[in-house]
């Protein structure tokens, strides 16, 4: 498994336009809307339930699962549309614990998986919720707002993945090597859980 640098350069401009949300709600949060919190530890959420997807490359090719973000998590690995990597779901959970997030995550642009080779995602098994003010006691300091954590419903998620059919060589942003084909797998699973498998296929 390695990284190409440069491969997906130029296709992300901004957190609200990566996360594709521009508040930064998850499937099960409110979203957009700020509370207060009287000290630090009154930001903690839901308890993380750490879940972990195997991307499996059944397709006979070298596939690249988009990537940007050098924090855990590939951002073209999403549920219910909302990328799992540690920088954009990066919670009030976090900032309680000194979990400070970084300026920003961007440094990487893919994943590559030769044939039969697997990936494992590590997800949090949280989305955003309701942004609250972050008191001044926190360890990373007062800021302006963070967003609480908040458990998916019980129930069916999707689970999507975008990568590139055919090796990139490095160095050439994505244009040398084999053609390659930009591909979404979608899946449904069942949530709680503690993986889950992507096979992608010919």
């Amino acid at each position: 498994m390695r990284r190409w640098t440069g491969l997906l350069s130029g296709l992300f401009l901004s957190p609200a336009a990566l996360c594709g949300c521009s508040d930064g709600s998850g499937a099960t949060g409110a979203g957009g809307t700020t509370g207060t919190a009287q000290t630090c530890a009154d930001l903690l959420g839901a308890p993380a339930t750490p879940i972990v997807i195997h991307v499996v490359n059944q397709t006979g090719a070298a596939v690249i699962i988009e990537d940007f973000c050098w924090l855990p998590g590939a951002t073209g690995i999403r549920v219910d549309g909302l990328e799992i990597d540690d920088w954009l779901q990066h919670t009030c959970n976090d900032e309680a614990e000194g979990k400070c997030q970084a300026p920003d995550c961007f440094g990487e642009s893919g994943i590559a998986l030769a044939p039969g080779e697997i990936y494992d995602a590590s997800w949090k098994g949280l989305f955003k919720g309701p942004y609250i003010s972050i008191p001044s006691d926190c360890p990373c300091g007062a800021g302006a707002t963070c967003a609480e954590a908040v458990i998916p419903t019980t129930g069916d998620h999707e689970l999507t993945v975008n990568y590139q059919i055919g090796e990139a060589m490095p160095g050439t942003g994505g244009t040398g090597g084999a053609p390659t084909t930009s591909t979404t797998f979608t899946m449904t699973f069942a949530f709680p859980t503690s993986e889950v498998t992507a096979t992608l296929m010919p």
